[in-house]
Parts: structure tokens; C-alpha cells; sequence
């Protein structure tokens, strides 16, 4: 390599080049020279690239200090001129493709940005940055941003996020995932009339943090809950954290608001929770969900705890027609106060249907001045049931008389004046007997007593006359009081009945004749039957069982006075087992009326006899003068007596005479 003067070893003398130019390449365009006092100019490719002052190395327009890689710029005094552009924002720091890597600040160090520096991040020590705009403006606060380059936005897609993450943690694994973010998320595809978005608030529990909560673009928050367990979740936890807690503190509250057609904004409804009691061991509450109505708002509904006991109240007492727990589709039927408390109603269609009281129970009705406790039900204007009682397992076909499956029903007897009709029905294929059973279960001791006022029995029927005004009157001579009725021969049939004196009618045409019998002869033997069964039991055959008297040619035995139908004989196995006979009554008035007719007959035979052997022993007239007085003095009837003349003046008749008297 040629050298200008000596080789590197060998000294040369001082030369001046007088300003003269230090040609250095071979086409003359890099060169030194230092034509001006005191400056070096530095010349590369025909243009001044450096200058060298007294302390001064500068850098021309247009030229380059490169510091090359793994070289080092030391410090040892002071750099001026690096910090600042030659004018407002005359300058970039960095390049796209030329960019710095790490930046250092000091404590507290601060970046301004703006011309008149309005926004600043500053350092908090040990703790982050604090952005601040120092707009002191109304209504102008400080803005963070975050924008996508995105330019199709699809469903899902994240437009920007905030992320959380402790990625020192030292026992790694789940510790140093993303533990919460909150991200903008596109709900569908951005077009120019849709930009709908959610925000997405994520957490995580052991994993990388999921969405927890969203809140979409039309205010719907959404609050989940991924735990796989049987604890509660999602929870929305309002938490009243107060210093001095006392009864009566609204310890927190949900508002639905909207506008009305001015504009006004009106907290239409709400959820509220009310401190009741402080008290640590014994806090009560009280929620309320109210509501506005008429323009105001009011306490719809309350869920309150008070005496260890919880209990729901309605806000509105509510009526008949706007009952205060109703239905969706059918507002004047539901359940209301009744005026003046302590009474609950029942509407249905805006009629009072049932009203409820600690004691009573009214249907279509108000009162019921003569009950203290009871059910009362008003049937209006309906002539049919009243009441009815149904079984599943009731299937007849008297359907002109109850339902299929109703067994038991009351209507009223006459329709425009009231009475009663009590229906049993009994399906066709049951047993016959028991279709309508009364059965009392009383004190045995009852009165003994046999007078018309004092007949104080088990059970009473009682039939009183009145006079339409409140007042009981007697009811009418011999007016029909009780009665039996059955369906015969295609229609129905009084078999039985009582009038107003206690006389006892009964159904006659089954009457048989016992001329054959000794009819007096059957009443004792059924006598004595009746009182053998109630003494004990002899052990001979049915046949063989003579009742035993001092007229021992009546031996009607009970086979006898069951051919008579006076009884029906029980078996000696039914009789040890507690069965005994029972009496036909109607038979044994029959079997009365015959022997009374045998004993007619009987004394009519013995008169005739009388009377022959009279005239046999000359005694011409012998009902005349000696029978008939004696009938006449004691009131009996003459039919018996084949006499027709008039009585004598000295012969008493009674004032009371039978009807069959013979004058």
C-alpha cells in the first residue's frame, strides 16, 4: 500500500497544504480538506457527508452515524443535540424498518405527546403508569383506544383486549396463564348499518381465563358460571359494605328504567333490600319488588322475615274486579283482601266466587248472619246440585239424577221455594243394601223418658210449621208429616207415613187372612218366642220347638210363625252366633185384627147359643132384656145383637158412643 511521505515507521517532516484539498480515491470525489480556518470538511462521493470544528464532529444533512453492531458509544461528558429535532415534529425516532428495541426511563419519567404536550404516561413507582389528559374542558376526558387493522370483522371475531397475567409466578403451570382479560367481541358480521359488539369480562379458575360475564351490544349481561360441582353459581353478590349498619339501611337494589312519551327518564320497576333488624344472630330483611302504577311507584310485592317467620305480602289489597294475584290472560279472576281485613276472596270473571275467613267459608255470598264457623254457599238462581260427592270408582246410569261417578248429591226440592233433595246412588251391579246409610256415634245414656215433650232420643226429625214471617205455628190437624216412598208397578208409592197426631199409616195391600190359625193363639206364641230368644236357647231341632204355656193345644212352634211371617226363624249356628229375629209389625197388626174378628165370632156363635138355650128354658126375649142394656150401659156395639128395638127409658148410654151404636 503506497503511503504519502515516509513508510508508517519512518518520521516525516511537517507539510503544509495551505488549504489545499487531500485527494484520497482514484476518481478525485473523497477527499479532506480544510479550506475554511479551523474546520475539516470530509468529503465521500463528491458530497460533504462530516465537518470537524474546535469539539465539534458533525454530521451533514443527508449523511449517516452508524454505530455497528456489538460496538459501544461511551459517555463520558455531556451529548447535546441528540434530544431534540431541528423543529416540531421535524423528526422520527426509529424507522419502519429500522427500529429501537428497548427503551429505559427513570423513576417517575414521563412521555408527553402533543404539540402543547396535553396527554402524558407517566411512571408510578413500583406500582404502573398513569395515563392523563390535561384537558381542564367540560365533558372531555382522557381516551384509550384500541384498535383492529381488521377489515372484514366476523362473528367472534376480537376486535381488542385487556389481559392479565402473572407470568413470574414461580410454581408455573396454571399460575402464569392469562388469569382475566376483558375483550370486545363481534357479535355478527360488521357491515355499514352494523357494528354490534359484546364485551366479554374473562376469568380463570384453573385454566386460561374464559368468559365469566358478557354484556351484548343491546345491554343483555350474561353471567356464567363454569363449575362442574354442586355449589352455587353463577352468584350476582350486591354487597352494602357500611361503617355503622342499622335498621331501616337499603342494603342494595336492581331499577328497570325506560322513558315516557315526553322523554322523561322513570324508574318504571325495581328489586330493594331492606335492613330489618341488625342485630348479629337475629338480622331480618325485608325485598320489595315495586313497580309503577298510575304514575307512581308502589310496593307490589314484599318478601319479608320478622319473628322467625317468613312471610310474602302483596302491595295491593286488590277487589273482585282487579283481584292482586291474578293470571296473564285472565286479570279479574285471582285472589284478593276482602274489604275490611281478615277475609280472603276468591274472584273468578269479576265475581266474587268464594270468600275466606278464619271461621268461615262463603260461596257466592258475603254472610251468613246465623253462622259462627262453617261453609255457606249461595246457588243463586240454579235449581240443580247444590252439592255432590264423586268417586272414579262409581260408574252407574242414573244420569237424569247425578253424573255417572256422583254417589251422593243435595239439590233443592222446588225451585222457586226451596226444600231439599238428598241423592244416593248405587250402581246397579252392587249389593242392595246400604245405599244410604246414617250412622251416629253418641252418648249411650239416652233419656229414658216416654212424654210428648220430653221424647229426647239419638236422633230427631224434626218437621216445624211456620208463618213466612220468622215465626213457628202448628202445623195443620192431621197434616202428613213423615213419610216412606218407593218406584212399584212403573211409578212411585207412599208405603209409610206419620201425620200431625203421631197416627202410623202404612201400605195395606199385602194383607193376608189368618182364618185358619188361632190368631190369638199366634200372638202368644210369638210372644213368648220373642222373650225366649232374649232369655236363651233350648237345644232341641227347629221343629220340635214348642213354646211352652198353660195352653198347651197352641203348639205354634217358630217354624209356624215363620210360615205366618211374623219372623224370620234364625238357625240355632246364626242364633249362638248373636243373631236373633226381628218382628214384622204389619203382620202382626193383621194377625190382631183376626183375632179380634175370631173373638167377634166367637162370642156371636156363643150368643146364639145362649139365646137358644134361653128359649129352651123359657126365656123368650133374651137379648132384649137382659144383653142389650148391658152393651148399651157400656158403650159397645149392637151389631152383635139380633135386636132392633128402641132402648129403654131406664138404660144409660154413655156420652160417648161408638159410631156402630144401634138406636
Amino acid at each position: 500500500m503506497p503511503y504519502i511521505g515516509a513508510s508508517p515507521n519512518t518520521a516525516i517532516d511537517q507539510k503544509d497544504l495551505n488549504g489545499q484539498k487531500l485527494i484520497l480515491d482514484a476518481d478525485a470525489d473523497t477527499s479532506i480538506t480544510a479550506d475554511t480556518d479551523d474546520t475539516i470538511h470530509i468529503e465521500i462521493a463528491g458530497a460533504d457527508d462530516f465537518t470537524f470544528t474546535a469539539n465539534t464532529f458533525t454530521v451533514l444533512s443527508g449523511s449517516t452515524l452508524a454505530i455497528a453492531s456489538g460496538a459501544t458509544i461511551a459517555n463520558s461528558g455531556t451529548a447535546t443535540g441528540f434530544s431534540n429535532p431541528a423543529s416540531a415534529n421535524g423528526a422520527a425516532l426509529g424507522s419502519a424498518s429500522l427500529e429501537w428495541s428497548d427503551l429505559y426511563l427513570a423513576e417517575s419519567g414521563v412521555i408527553y405527546f402533543g404539540a402543547d404536550q396535553d396527554v402524558t404516561v407517566t411512571h408510578d413507582p413500583d406500582d404502573g403508569l398513569f395515563l392523563k389528559s390535561i384537558a381542564t374542558a367540560d365533558n372531555n376526558p382522557v381516551l384509550l383506544t384500541l384498535q383492529t387493522g381488521e377489515t372484514d370483522m366476523a362473528a367472534d371475531d376480537v376486535i381488542g383486549k385487556i389481559s392479565f397475567q402473572a407470568p413470574d409466578e414461580g410454581t408455573g403451570t396454571d399460575a402464569i396463564l392469562v388469569a382475566a382479560a376483558i375483550q370486545a367481541r363481534a357479535e355478527g358480521n360488521f357491515s355499514s348499518s352494523n357494528n354490534a359488539t359484546s364485551l366479554d369480562f374473562m376469568l380463570g379458575v384453573s385454566e386460561a381465563a374464559t368468559t365469566k360475564m358478557s354484556l351484548s351490544s343491546v345491554g343483555n349481561l350474561t353471567l356464567t358460571s363454569t363449575d362442574a360441582g354442586t355449589g352455587d353459581g353463577p352468584i350476582l353478590d350486591l354487597y352494602r359494605n357500611s361503617a355503622s349498619p342499622a335498621d331501616g339501611d337499603d342494603i342494595g337494589a336492581i331499577r328497570f328504567s325506560g322513558e315516557n312519551n315526553a322523554g322523561t327518564k322513570d324508574t318504571l320497576a325495581g328489586i330493594r333490600v331492606d335492613m330489618d333488624n341488625v342485630v348479629d344472630g337475629a338480622e331480618d330483611v325485608t325485598m320489595r319488588f315495586s313497580i309503577f302504577q298510575n304514575g307512581s311507584s308502589v310496593d307490589a310485592l314484599g318478601i319479608t322475615a320478622s319473628s322467625n317467620t317468613t312471610q310474602v305480602q302483596l302491595g295491593h289489597v286488590g277487589s273482585v274486579a282487579q283481584p292482586s294475584l291474578t293470571f296473564t290472560s285472565d286479570l279479574d279472576t285471582g285472589i284478593y283482601s276482602v274489604s275490611g281485613g281478615d277475609r280472603l276472596g276468591f274472584a273468578c270473571g269479576g265475581t266474587s266466587g268464594l270468600e275466606l275467613s278464619n271461621s268461615l267459608l262463603l260461596q257466592h255470598d258475603t254472610s251468613n248472619a246465623l253462622m259462627t264457623k262453617g261453609f255457606t254457599t249461595n246457588q243463586e238462581s240454579s235449581d240443580n246440585e247444590i252439592f255432590a260427592l264423586k268417586s272414579s270408582d262409581v260408574a252407574h246410569a242414573m244420569t237424569d239424577y247425578g253424573e255417572t261417578d256422583t254417589y251422593f248429591s243435595i239439590a233443592k226440592a222446588r225451585a222457586a221455594n226451596g226444600g231439599a233433595v238428598i241423592n244416593s246412588i248405587l250402581e246397579a251391579g252392587g249389593p242392595a243394601e246400604g245405599v244410604f246409610v246414617v250412622q251416629t256415634l253418641g252418648n249411650p245414656g239416652l233419656t229414658a223418658t216416654k212424654l210428648t215433650q220430653n221424647w229426647n232420643s239419638g236422633i230427631e226429625l224434626r218437621y216445624f210449621g211456620h208463618d213466612g214471617s220468622n215465626g213457628i205455628v202448628d202445623v195443620d190437624a192431621n197434616g202428613n208429616v213423615f213419610a216412606i216412598k218407593v218406584s212399584k208397578a212403573s211409578g212411585t208409592k207412599f208405603i209409610f207415613g206419620i201425620d200431625e197426631d203421631g197416627d202410623i199409616f202404612q201400605d195395606g195391600t199385602t194383607n193376608n187372612a189368618f182364618d185358619a190359625w188361632d190368631d190369638a193363639a199366634l200372638l202368644r206364641s210369638l210372644q213368648l218366642q220373642q222373650t225366649e230368644d232374649h232369655k236363651g236357647r233350648n237345644t232341641l231341632a227347629l221343629k220340635d220347638q214348642v213354646i211352652k204355656s198353660r195352653f198347651d193345644t197352641n203348639r205354634y212352634t217358630k217354624e209356624h210363625l215363620e210360615k205366618a211371617k211374623l219372623i224370620q226363624v234364625a238357625s240355632d249356628e246364626e242364633w249362638n252366633g248373636g243373631e236373633r229375629s226381628l218382628l214384622n209389625e204389619t203382620v202382626r197388626g193383621y194377625v190382631q185384627t183376626g183375632a179380634i174378628w175370631q173373638n167377634h165370632e166367637m162370642i156371636d156363635a156363643l150368643m146364639e147359643a145362649m139365646e137358644a138355650a134361653m128359649k129352651d128354658a123359657g126365656v123368650n126375649d133374651f137379648q132384649k132384656d137382659y144383653v142389650k142394656p148391658r152393651f148399651v150401659e157400656r158403650g159397645l156395639p149392637t151389631q152383635i145383637l139380633d135386636w132392633t128395638g128402641t132402648i129403654p127409658d131406664d138404660v144409660t148410654v154413655p156420652d160417648i158412643a161408638p159410631t156402630a151404636f144401634n138406636s
